[in-house]
């Protein structure tokens, strides 16, 4: 996301593509990773959950992008960067992975300290 930001000519835009295309592959990833962290009998809970942060980011996320792209490339913005969006996109992500990574912690620490487990 980093990258598009930044990509100010379209050989930049065709570089970057391979790159962000192995993002198609953290979703399925991490779905994993949560789901082996995660007790049998409370599955389903894990997967209503995804969902409803997925239909949150699918509802509110194109107002909010496109907002962030109209407000920083509007002839009167006072700073101009039409790649705000990518770099808020990051942001997002970025404080995103942070509770998920305190949980994988959480749950490795609970595993190691619990011998029935």
């Amino acid at each position: 996301m980093i990258g598009s930001a930044f990509a100010d000519a379209p050989l930049w835009a065709y570089l970057i593509i391979p790159i962000s295309a192995l993002g198609g592959v953290t979703g399925p990833a991490l779905n994993a990773i949560m789901s082996n962290q995660t007790p049998k009998d409370a599955q389903g809970e894990l997967q209503g959950a995804v969902a409803s942060i997925q239909s949150f980011g699918m509802i509110f996320g194109p107002l909010v992008m496109t907002w962030t792209l109209q407000t920083f490339s509007a002839e009167r913005a006072a700073v101009v960067f039409p790649g705000a969006a990518f770099i808020l996109a990051a942001c997002i992500v970025a404080f995103g992975l942070l509770p998920f990574a305190a949980g994988v912690r959480a749950s490795r620490d609970y595993r190691s300290s619990d011998p029935a487990a």
